[in-house]
């Protein structure tokens, strides 16, 4: 049995850098990256949660819905019903942990999230489905960026993914029914939820990493569908100061991004089993060097490979490397030499939260780095398709 901290007891929320997939190229204040992390653990939950209001559990004895039917319907649906719920997340945090407790209101593609205190706030998030606003109540001022809701991707996380009922339980004083997610081409992480019998309301969402170790679990206080929402809910103050809309970033070709970074960017021949390529950025390294950023997913996991050049005669790059690119250790340190060398890093927080490692690699003329929810055999198996 899988035991938390309890809920009653609160520890202050870590700062931090915004993590992917909310990250825009303007930049959101460093105040609310855990929030933002346990926004994206949300997300998932209440995705389940609305498209699932409609369906009646069958009665005691009868064979149960089939889950991976469920899964599919259920995401896709997460925007019928507007609702109202109060949401406590713990996310794993080396030793320790953070928790947060959040207000969520959803009224088609319109939602409104509360972080900290009901009666005050620390952060508001208001996301009509195209443009996402960051409220801090204590300035009053107002941060626009591009959404960061993405449309699930069902398909690709059944064909990776094992759902199956899991018995049952008691959230919240409700009985409920338990679907796990699990990996066809382990390793990889995995996720139970907790569904309300009566409902199929998502109550709890437990997430584990490769290794099995819970990182994160969110679970509902309370629930109320079809609330009276006004327009004024998702709609900012008046009198609060708006910064300037970023730009969208542009749509990247590996033939563009390698134009930008100045090297012709190779990318992972063989992703492991079930990965596809979903998305390309331009970042940059500490030290400011133009680096790409190549996200390969298979539905839950994610694997990030940052390319970016090494010039071997110039030096001054040996340290340094990679800080911003992730949250972790060992992407930062390495040596230099005549071939090709690893530095394999300890185990680090991912974007978003999601538990990882980092491994990096030196190349003739490049540096690649590889981070990802995987073990380190895996992870070297991944990087020696680089070489």
């Amino acid at each position: 049995m899988v035991r938390l901290p309890s809920a009653n007891a609160r520890q202050s929320v870590r700062a931090g850098r915004l993590p992917w997939p909310f990250a825009s190229s303007g930049g959101v204040s460093r105040g609310g990256a855990s929030l933002c992390r346990a926004a994206s653990l949300l997300a998932w939950g209440m995705a389940l949660v609305a498209g699932c209001a409609g369906w009646s559990a069958p009665p005691k004895g009868a064979t149960p819905p089939d889950a991976a039917a469920w899964v599919k319907r259920a995401t896709s649906a997460d925007s019928r019903i507007p609702y109202f719920a109060t949401m406590h997340t713990h996310i794993a945090a080396g030793t320790g942990y953070t928790e947060s407790t959040a207000r969520i209101w959803r009224n088609g593609a319109r939602q409104r999230i509360e972080y900290g205190p009901a009666a005050a706030p620390q952060r508001i998030l208001l996301d009509d489905g195209a443009h996402v606003r960051w409220l801090d109540p204590q300035t009053r001022t107002v941060t626009l960026a591009a959404t960061g809701r993405r449309s699930p991707q069902v398909d690709l996380l059944l064909k990776n993914y094992r759902a199956a009922w899991d018995g049952s339980g008691v959230i919240a004083g409700r009985p409920s029914r338990i679907l796990r997610l699990t990996p066809l081409h382990p390793p990889g992480p995995s996720r139970r939820l907790w569904l309300d019998r009566a409902t199929a309301l998502t109550l709890r969402t437990d997430s584990f990493s490769a290794d099995g170790a819970l990182q994160s679990s969110s679970f509902a206080l309370s629930v109320t569908f079809r609330p009276k929402l006004t327009a004024d809910r998702f709609r900012v103050p008046s009198g609060w100061r708006e910064t300037a809309l970023p730009a969208d970033p542009p749509r990247w070709t590996l033939a563009t991004l390698s134009e930008r970074v100045g090297i012709p960017l190779i990318g992972l021949a063989r992703p492991p089993a079930g990965f596809r390529l979903d998305e390309m950025a331009l970042t940059q390294t500490g030290s400011g060097v133009p680096s790409a950023h190549l996200r390969y997913t298979d539905g839950m996991n994610s694997l990030s490979l940052f390319e970016h050049p090494y010039p071997r005669a110039g030096g001054g790059m040996g340290r340094g490397m990679g800080r911003g690119m992730g949250r972790g250790r060992g992407m930062g340190r390495g040596r230099r030499g005549s071939g090709v060398s690893e530095t394999v890093g300890e185990p680090c927080v991912l974007l978003a939260g999601q538990a990882g490692r980092s491994l990096r690699i030196f190349g003739e003329d490049r540096v690649y780095i590889l981070v990802a929810d995987l073990p380190e055999r895996a992870l070297r198996a991944v990087a020696a398709t680089l070489k």
